[in-house]
């Protein structure tokens, strides 16, 4: 079954958050390396960089975070796909008009979920539970915490 992991998941490995053992414990379960794109290995950096001015790390410790992200990517943990991004943005415009009245989705959330029907996607794996709401509402396999 091919699978999404979303940033929040993601970011927690790599940023060793509380919820990183069991972040580990669902990507482990995945038979195929992790799907990604464009989108979300921004979005992975970009929140790690978060924490310096949020005090949650230091550059010290962002740069070592980044540093394990580069080498899972080296090693092959993940699999980046090209996206069509202009009909995941119209599939995002999709769901907004089925389920953001009854939802409150936020864009990004809609958008990651498009993408993850656009790639074929079956299961989502996310810590973000306004996300899985929306995951769940397409009828994707939603794996959370």
């Amino acid at each position: 079954m091919v699978s999404y992991a979303d940033t929040s998941l993601l970011v927690s490995v790599y940023a060793f958050e509380d919820a990183a053992d069991e972040a580990r414990g669902l990507l482990g379960n995945l038979h195929q390396p992790i799907q990604l794109n464009l989108l979300l290995w921004l979005e992975m950096r970009n929140a790690i960089r978060r924490k310096v001015p949020t005090a949650k790390a230091t550059k010290a410790q962002v740069t070592d975070m980044l540093s394990e992200l580069d080498k899972s990517a080296a090693e092959g943990a993940f699999e980046f796909r090209e996206i069509d991004f202009r009909a995941a943005f119209d599939r995002a415009e999709d769901l907004s008009v089925r389920f953001t009245a009854k939802l409150n989705s936020r864009a990004f959330d809609l958008l990651h979920v498009a993408i993850a029907l656009e790639t074929d996607c079956r299961e989502f794996l996310t810590f973000d539970r306004d996300q899985a709401k929306v995951a769940k509402a397409v009828g994707l396999t939603v794996k959370s915490n």
